[in-house]
């Protein structure tokens, strides 16, 4: 483990890590985040600046997590219904080569 300080907005800390090249982009996307919201807002204060983005990245979790869930119900979906016409076909298959094989018995008889 490797102690890392970071400055998170005007907040220093320093953590310990396993991956500092991680932990350090993960601060500088959170700065990013942060001076997004200081860019709309006046003297906003550290804390107020984490509390904003903590609750837009935990809208942002939401989103994704339900375009996934929508993304595995669409696969799900699709899924099923080429199992279906798999099934299907393989079934027309069998008909035929049952046909064929009636037909080359009745032939050789």
């Amino acid at each position: 483990m490797q102690e890392i300080e970071l400055k998170i907005g005007n907040t220093q800390i320093k953590l310990s890590c396993e991956d500092p090249k991680k932990l350090l982009d993960l601060a500088d996307r959170l700065n990013s985040k942060i001076n997004e919201i200081r860019k709309h807002s006046d003297n906003i204060s550290d804390t107020k600046a984490f509390l904003v983005t903590s609750l837009h990245l935990i809208d942002e979790i939401e989103i994704l997590n339900k375009s996934l869930q929508d993304l595995k119900a669409n696969f799900y979906d699709q899924f099923e219904s080429e199992k279906k016409l798999l099934s299907d076909n393989y079934k027309l298959t069998a008909e035929e080569i049952n046909n064929i094989s009636t037909l080359l018995k009745n032939n050789n008889h």
